[in-house]
């Protein structure tokens, strides 16, 4: 069977028309910059440290969020001993200051060009950062891989926004991007958002490299000059069904959320799409570049992994599914139950 869901009879980019180019006149004046109301909103981050590029990443990702949004987000924090070896920012052993040892991480790495942020004050900042900011740590076994759809399913049971996003570690939006989200999800029958458009939508960015030029992105929310950079450190790539997804928790959870039977590295992305769509879900594409920060990738990201040749049979099986059947597999899942999403 095909691999990509756009070869699959009946499978499209998205199956509601684009919304208009009216974006919601919702943000506040706040030392000042303008964040976007998005207190009905909670990013849900999986996160595993493998190297130091990683975690700088998460630094980015997290201080985009804060900064230009009042959403609520959740890190789940999967740490290895094996993993945190290459690169230690947290003592596992007494981890009950890790909001703030992160929050301090995430300022010393990010934050250098005081123009940008004038007199913003990170020490009672770190208060709002708290009342944001819920983590979740999880310690695994050494040979234990990153189980990315279970993390995802946890907190999507915890959260407690109409609105939920999967949102990978190492990526960031537009805020004309954020904003059309919420449009579609508040003002309308849609059920899910690819805040990205489909094909060469992703501009994949070697932060290190270009440095000041992240910065300003992920302070002022403003990526213009990441796409004038295209081609300096960055290169511009394709962007179909991963990334970053935005729902609504009720849709979420009526599609069974994610399917914890693929671990580590999966084509988890694309079985969720392809099941939303047979589900009957609105989805929405946004004609916006989304932004990736690159790092190495270890079997968790990979085909290396030694889970791969099983999630690709899978989804093999999944795909040759129709609506009746796909329903009642997942009905039956363990997982399914545990979470209370079926009587």
């Amino acid at each position: 069977m095909s691999w990509f869901p756009e070869d699959l009879k009946g499978s499209e980019i998205s199956n509601i028309p684009l919304a208009s180019r009216h974006l919601i006149n919702s943000m506040n004046a706040l030392r000042g910059y303008y964040q976007i109301n998005s207190d009905d909103v909670t990013f849900m981050i999986p996160y595993g440290t493998d190297s130091q590029v990683r975690f700088e990443n998460l630094c980015d990702v997290v201080g985009w969020i804060f900064v230009n949004t009042t959403a609520k987000i959740h890190i789940y924090f999967s740490e290895s001993r094996k993993g945190m070896s290459s690169f230690s920012w947290i003592n596992l052993d007494s981890p009950e200051n890790l909001l703030q040892v992160f929050y301090n991480n995430m300022v010393i790495h990010r934050f250098h060009q005081k123009e940008l942020y004038n007199d913003f004050d990170f020490q009672s900042e770190f208060e709002n950062f708290k009342n944001r900011v819920k983590y979740t740590l999880y310690v695994r076994k050494d040979d234990e891989p990153f189980h990315r759809m279970r993390y995802l399913n946890e907190m999507l049971v915890q959260s407690q926004t109409p609105i939920v996003v999967n949102h990978d570690a190492d990526v960031f939006i537009s805020r004309h991007a954020f904003i059309s989200a919420l449009n579609y999800l508040r003002n309308s029958n849609t059920d899910c958002v690819y805040p990205y458009g489909f094909g060469k939508y992703q501009l994949q960015v070697h932060p290190r490299q270009i440095s000041e030029i992240v910065e300003e992105a992920v302070v002022t929310g403003d990526t213009s000059k990441l796409l004038k950079n295209a081609g300096t450190s960055s290169m511009i790539w394709d962007a179909k069904y991963g990334h970053t997804i935005f729902y609504k928790k009720d849709s979420y959870i009526r599609m069974f959320g994610e399917n914890e039977e693929f671990v580590s590295w999966a084509p988890e992305d694309i079985e969720r799409y392809v099941r939303a769509l047979k589900f009957g879900l609105n989805i929405a594409r946004i004609p916006q570049f989304v932004y990736h920060l690159e790092h190495p990738r270890g079997n968790d990201s990979s085909n290396t992994n030694p889970m791969f040749i099983k999630n690709e049979m899978l989804w093999d099986k999944l795909q040759k599914m129709n609506k009746e059947e796909l329903m009642s597999y997942y009905k039956n899942c363990d997982y399914v139950k545990r979470y209370g999403w079926v009587s």
